[in-house]
């Protein structure tokens, strides 16, 4: 008897899990970035507009810090009103 268990298929135990030829049900192993593309094929329209409103929520969080920036670094420019 050897050290590694053994499905009834004959295979070792778990083989959907081993990084071989693929599990027995799923067929060849694919990359996981291309399965998940085509899970949320059907959502194609819906996944666009969420990406779409995180880079403006990017930007927008950018351009505030910008803004900031700039109305601190102008407000520094200027004397304090104990100084007139």
């Amino acid at each position: 008897m050897s050290g590694t268990r053994e499905s009834p298929g004959g295979g070792p135990v778990g083989g959907a899990l081993t990084s071989g030829g693929g599990g027995p049900v799923n067929g060849p192993a694919r990359h996981p970035l291309l399965r998940l593309l085509r899970l949320a094929r059907p959502l194609r329209v819906q996944l666009l507009f969420a990406v779409l409103a995180g880079a403006a929520a990017t930007g927008c969080g950018v351009a505030l810090l910008a803004v900031s920036g700039f109305l601190l670094a102008r407000a520094s420019l200027h004397p304090s009103i104990v100084a007139i």
